[in-house]
């Protein structure tokens, strides 16, 4: 799956409404997770889980966006590199 990155003036280009929208799932994925990440972090076992997070976005987007919210936590948010 494309991920596409924040649309920046220099850089903006014509969307088609699949992109867009894509686009803007892919963001609200991104939101979840992040929401979810700081909801663990203060919560009172003071962790997140991946799979917790997995299931969430997969209940509320769907088995496709589960891949991306996967990549998303292991390549942007921790950094690692496969």
């Amino acid at each position: 799956m494309e991920t596409m990155s924040s649309i920046k003036p220099d850089a903006a280009r014509v969307l088609t409404t699949e992109e867009f929208l894509l686009f803007e799932k892919q963001e609200a994925v991104k939101a979840l997770v992040d929401r979810k990440m700081a909801q663990g972090k203060s919560s009172r076992r003071q962790a997140w889980a991946m799979l917790e997070i997995l299931e969430d976005v997969g209940r509320q987007y769907g088995k496709a966006m589960v891949a991306f919210a996967k990549s998303y936590i292991v390549i942007d948010v921790c950094g690692i590199q496969a």
